[in-house]
């Protein structure tokens, strides 16, 4: 594995016989649980690529929760990490933009995302002092969240403006898309996949 592909990983947690990882963590202090332990064995290849694709893996299906609970409108920043929660936004952010083209109310979604906006700005989260990590650390994840929607504010106006009705349009199309096909995360971008 390269080193870019496991960079969120600040360090790991073990087993209490510290034979598996069973967690990672970031550097802001957020902690997710691998949905499968990784063993430690003696070749550091084998287990940091198991290691890797237990990430993978993890990521992929908070990812899947976290959507599936924005749209019973239920989910919780405290409970997601902050890579999770912002894929989740931009699909949440491509479906709705695409629903509000169809049906032709992109400035009914651009208000709604303005209210979403003021939401996030008002919110209030002082840390009561350096030891208080899930404050820190929901500031940070409720920063990263502005700046998302900000853009996403952006896109649409982009999109008003333009006078884009279709799905299909050069100016929708341009865009970074997120889809969420087969419980598994689609970017696309014009004619391209990944």
């Amino acid at each position: 594995p390269s080193q870019e592909t496991i960079r969120w990983i600040y360090s790991v947690g073990f087993s209490e016989d510290t034979s598996t990882i069973v967690s990672m963590y970031s550097v802001d202090g957020e902690t997710v649980s691998l949905v499968n332990p990784v063993k430690i064995v003696p070749q550091v290849e084998t287990w940091l690529s198991d290691l890797t694709e237990q990430m993978k893996l993890t990521l992929q299906e908070l990812v899947v929760q976290c959507v599936n609970e924005h749209r019973k409108g239920s989910a919780s920043p405290t409970k997601y990490p902050c890579q999770v929660l912002s894929v989740a936004e931009h699909i949440l952010f491509t479906e709705r933009c695409e629903e509000a083209l169809k049906g032709g109310d992109l400035n009914g979604y651009l208000l709604e995302l303005e209210g979403q906006l003021d939401s996030y700005t008002s919110t209030d989260i002082s840390p009561t002092g350096p030891e208080d990590r899930d404050a820190i650390v929901l500031q940070i994840k409720l920063r990263s969240l502005i700046l998302d929607l900000v853009h996403m504010l952006d896109v649409v106006k982009m999109l008003a403006n333009g006078g884009v009705n279709s799905i299909g349009d050069w100016l929708w199309q341009k865009q970074l898309r997120f889809y969420l096909v087969n419980n598994k995360v689609i970017m696309r971008m014009c004619d391209t996949e990944v």
